[in-house]
Order: structure tokens, then C-alpha cells, then sequence
């Protein structure tokens, strides 16, 4: 919010966060693993029953989460469970090594009890590719519609984003739009948890945990997507406007406005 001319501005009532279903900053985490929600509605905890603390680091803005690809990953109950009708999750992502198995930055629907393949959608890394990945009613246990590109190299900060409109699918990375795909049927929007960094449990023998070994940080996941060019332009400026803020905007003169 800026103010011209005021010595009292007022207080802004509006949530800055308003048409997101979360927003993690992952600037910290507290002594009983809980990262908060900056929308206030969606704060994640840490899930392991004896957990070794994620690690807390420099990130690109601000602080980042660092997980360590054996133990750790974090989980959230949604409260109230969103209608994913259209949405855009992003964040910035610097990984250590890249597993064969994957892993996903974000997953919906991942829990104890239930396997990767019944998360609704997820953004990750499916062994050498970096992508997203919806499970929607009309894959019928085939392998998913998903859409993505080569995965990045490792030990720097990349931006994942990936994109529903309701009929179709769209990858970015550090801005740039991969190909897109089609699905044939809307997700049920039935699932109440998400896991962040890791799913939970075994599909087959070897695929019992699917870590990430590196940082996330600044985990976006707003709602509507209609149209894709509005949102090509959204994820080039949550880019620019992260990774390098003045050359989104730039103080002048007040005699120059």
C-alpha cells in the first residue's frame, strides 16, 4: 500500500493475501514445527513423529526452509477444503540432488495412509523432469496428464509454477511457459491435506518416502485461472518482482509524478 500526502494513513483491512488459498513465506519455523500461513488460514507442521527440525536458511526472499531428502516434509490440513475450479501454485525451489523417484514441492490430498498416486495434483520433480501433475477422475489409474520441461541443474534457485484453468494444464519455470496439456475431467476437490517437500507412503518397494533435498521458498497458491495470457503475464512479474524488485518498480521525484 503507498500514501501520498497523508501524515495519518489509514490501517488497510483487506488481507493483502485475499484470493489465495495460502501463502508461505517459509520464512522460519517455530520450536513445534509449525511455518505459518500468511493468508491465516493454512499454517503447516512439520509431520514426522520424531522429526529432526527442517532447517532454517538464507532464501531468495527472505528466509527459505531446508529439507534434508531422508526425514523431513511438511503438512497442512486445508480449513475449509477449496474448490480448485482454477488455480496457480508457485514457488522458488534450490535442490541439492535430484532423486530418481521425484519428489514433490506440493502435493494435495497426500497423507498417512494414502499414496502419491492419490494426491489430486502436485508440482515437484518426476526424475528428469520438472513438472505438474494433476490425477483427475478420467485417468483410471494410468499415468496422468502432467506437463513439464528438463529438470534444472542443481544448487541454485529456480521458479516452479504450475498452472489448472479447469480444462487444462501449464508448467513454468523461471518464467517461462513449457507445453501445455489437456485433461479430460475436473478434480473432485474432495482431499482436506497437502504435503509440502515430500509424500508420505510407499506406491511399491523403494518408493517409500519421495523427499526433497534442498530449499523452498515463498510457496504461493492462489485461486483463479481462467485464461492464460492474464497468467503468463502474473508468473513472468512474481518472477522479476522476487528475484530482482527494481526492475518492477523504481522510486522517482514526487515533482516527477
Amino acid at each position: 500500500f503507498l500514501y501520498f500526502g497523508s501524515s495519518a494513513p489509514e490501517v488497510p483491512s483487506a488481507n493483502p493475501w485475499n484470493g489465495h488459498v495460502a501463502v508461505w513465506h517459509m520464512d522460519g519455523i517455530s520450536k513445534d514445527g509449525v511455518t505459518q500461513d500468511a493468508s491465516g488460514f493454512n499454517d503447516a507442521m512439520q509431520v514426522e513423529p520424531t522429526p529432526v527440525p527442517i532447517g532454517q536458511v538464507e532464501g531468495l526472499v527472505g528466509g527459505a526452509l531446508e529439507f534434508d531428502g531422508e526425514t523431513q516434509r511438511l503438512g497442512a490440513v486445508l480449513s475449509p477444503p477449496p474448490d480448485d475450479d482454477s488455480f496457480l501454485v508457485s514457488a522458488w525451489v534450490n535442490v541439492a540432488s535430484f532423486p530418481a523417484e521425484g519428489f514433490p514441492v506440493i502435493a494435495r490430498g497426500d497423507s498417512v495412509g494414502l499414496d502419491w498416486s492419490q494426491s489430486e495434483w502436485a508440482m515437484g520433480s518426476d526424475g528428469p523432469r520438472a513438472e505438474g501433475r494433476v490425477h483427475d477422475a478420467g485417468s483410471n489409474g494410468a499415468m496422468p496428464p502432467n506437463a513439464g520441461v528438463v529438470v534444472p541443474p542443481t544448487g541454485g534457485w529456480h521458479h516452479y509454477a504450475f498452472l489448472y484453468t479447469g480444462t487444462s494444464i501449464r508448467f513454468y519455470l523461471d518464467g517461462a511457459g513449457s507445453a501445455s496439456g489437456s485433461i479430460g475431467t475436473e478434480l473432485d476437490h474432495a482431499l482436506e491435506t497437502v504435503s509440502i517437500g515430500g509424500y508420505s507412503s510407499p506406491i511399491t518397494s523403494g518408493w517409500e518416502e519421495r523427499l526433497l533435498n534442498g530449499q523452498i521458498d515463498e510457496l504461493r497458491w492462489r485461486r483463479g485461472a481462467i485464461d492464460t495470457d492474464p497468467n503468463n503475464v502474473w508468473v513472468q512479474t512474481l518472477v522479476a518482482s522476487q528475484q530482482d524488485p527494481t526492475s518492477t518498480f523504481f522510486p522517482v521525484a514526487v515533482e516527477s509524478l
